[in-house]
C-alpha cells in the first residue's frame, strides 16, 4: 500500500477474505468486492465484481489502475489508461481471453464508519403473500433515486425468503430511510448498527448459503440475468415465478435465488468504458442449484433452466445478458450475454494480440475470422 496515494499492489492469487483483512491493516482501507471469502481477485477483478460497497464506490474493475499481463506470445506487460490501453480494455471485463493477470494496483477507499444491518425472514404464506413481499422489496429497487447509501439483496430458498439490506449512516438516518420506503422489518431484534469493517462484509444470507454448501468448493450449477429499470417483474412473472417455485420438487434438489440491488457508481461508467457492460443493470438474478453425480446434475440444470425459462417468458421482450463471473457452459450465444455491444471491439483486439486463440475456453471472446484471414 503507498502510504500517499493509498493506491494497493495486488497479487492476482490473493482470495478476497485476505484482501479485505490485509487492505484494513494497511491504513483502514476498503474496496469494492464480493463477500465470499475464498474467491480469487485474479478472475474476480476482471469480470466486474459485485458486492456490498458497489452502490456506492462502483465494481472491483472500476478500481482497478494498473494490471500485469502475460500475453499470448509470452510478453509481460503493464496495462493501463496510458500504456497498452486495448488491453487494459479488455482485461476489465474479459481477461481470461486475453492473458494471465499477475498483479493489480487498484484505488482504495477509507472504510465507513458504520451502518445499520437488518434480517428479515418469511418463512409462510403462498403464492400471492410470497409475490405481495417481492413487490414491496422490487418497489424499492425501482426507485431512481434511492440513496447509494444503501444496499439490498432478497433471497428465495425451498424454506422462504430472506430479505438483508445494510444502511451506510447514522440510526437516526437509516428509521428516517425505513419509514419513507415501508421496509419489512418484523422487529427491533432484526436490526444491528455495526462499527466493525469484517462483520459489515459479512452478508447473512451470502453466511447462509456457504453453511449450506459447505463452502465455496461444494460444486454448483448458476445461471444469472440482469434487470433494467424497464424490465423489473410485473406482478404477472411473479406469479408465474412462485408458481413455478411452489409446485417445484421439495427436498430434492438444494437450490437458491438470489436478486441484488445494483445501480449507483456502478452505472455511473458508460457502457462502452470498459468490457464489462452492464452499465444499465439495477437488479441482478443469479439462482443455484448444487450438484454431484449424475442424475442429480442434469436435475438441477433442468431445474435452472426451467426457472429461467418462466423469467424469460414472462418478462418484457430483450437480450439475455447474464453476469461473465457465472459461467454457464449450456447458455446459447454466451458471448453476447456476457459481454453484448461491447462484443465486436473484444473480438478485434483478441484478433490482434492472440490470433491462435491461445486463451481459450468454450465461451471466451472469439477470433474474428473476418479479419484475421486479412494479417
Amino acid at each position: 500500500m503507498d502510504p500517499d496515494t493509498y493506491i494497493a499492489t495486488i497479487g492476482a492469487g490473493t482470495n478476497l477474505g485476505d484482501l479485505q483483512d490485509r487492505l484494513l491493516h494497511a491504513g483502514g482501507r476498503a474496496m469494492s468486492h464480493g463477500s465470499c471469502p475464498q474467491v480469487g481477485v485474479g478472475g474476480h477483478f476482471t469480470i466486474g465484481g459485485l458486492g456490498l460497497m458497489s452502490r456506492q464506490w462502483g465494481t472491483a474493475l472500476d478500481h482497478v489502475l494498473e494490471a500485469e499481463i502475460v500475453l499470448a506470445n509470452s510478453s509481460i506487460v503493464i496495462a493501463s489508461d496510458t500504456q497498452n490501453q486495448d488491453v487494459f480494455w479488455a482485461i476489465k471485463g474479459a481477461a481470461a481471453s486475453f492473458g494471465i493477470v499477475t498483479q493489480f494496483k487498484v484505488r482504495t477507499q477509507e472504510i465507513p464508519k458504520g451502518a445499520v444491518q437488518y434480517t428479515y425472514t418469511f418463512s409462510q404464506g403462498d403464492v400471492f403473500d410470497k409475490v405481495k413481499l417481492f413487490k414491496a422489496w422490487q418497489a424499492i429497487v425501482a426507485k431512481p433515486n434511492i440513496t447509494r447509501n444503501y444496499s439490498t439483496e432478497l433471497t428465495i430458498f425451498q424454506e422462504g425468503i430472506v430479505i438483508t439490506g445494510s444502511f451506510f449512516g447514522t440510526k437516526e438516518e437509516f428509521h428516517e430511510f425505513e419509514k419513507e420506503n415501508n421496509l419489512p422489518i418484523q422487529n427491533p431484534g432484526n436490526i444491528a448498527y455495526i462499527t466493525n469493517w469484517l462483520a459489515l462484509v459479512a452478508h447473512a444470507a451470502e453466511n447462509y448459503l456457504v453453511s449450506i454448501g459447505g463452502a465455496l468448493l461444494t460444486s454448483f450449477y448458476s445461471k444469472s440475468v440482469s434487470f433494467t429499470v424497464d424490465e423489473l417483474f410485473t406482478e404477472h412473472a411473479l406469479v408465474a415465478l412462485f408458481t413455478f417455485l411452489d409446485l417445484a420438487p421439495k427436498n430434492s434438489q438444494n437450490w437458491w435465488v438470489i436478486f441484488d440491488l445494483e445501480g449507483g457508481a456502478t452505472n455511473d461508467v458508460p457502457m462502452n468504458a470498459t468490457a464489462y457492460a452492464h452499465r444499465d443493470a439495477v437488479m441482478w438474478m443469479q439462482s443455484y442449484a448444487v450438484v454431484g453425480l449424475e442424475p442429480s446434475t442434469f436435475l438441477a440444470r433442468k431445474f435452472l433452466d426451467s426457472l429461467h425459462r418462466v423469467v424469460m417468458e414472462n418478462r418484457p421482450p430483450g437480450p439475455l445478458r447474464s453476469y461473465p463471473g457465472y459461467v454457464d457452459p449450456y447458455l446459447e450465444n454466451g458471448q453476447m450475454a456476457y459481454w453484448g455491444s461491447n462484443l465486436e471491439r473484444l473480438q478485434s483486439i483478441k484478433t490482434r494480440i492472440d490470433p491462435k486463440d491461445v486463451f481459450h475456453n468454450p465461451q471466451s471472446v472469439a477470433v474474428n475470422p473476418i479479419i484475421n484471414s486479412h494479417n
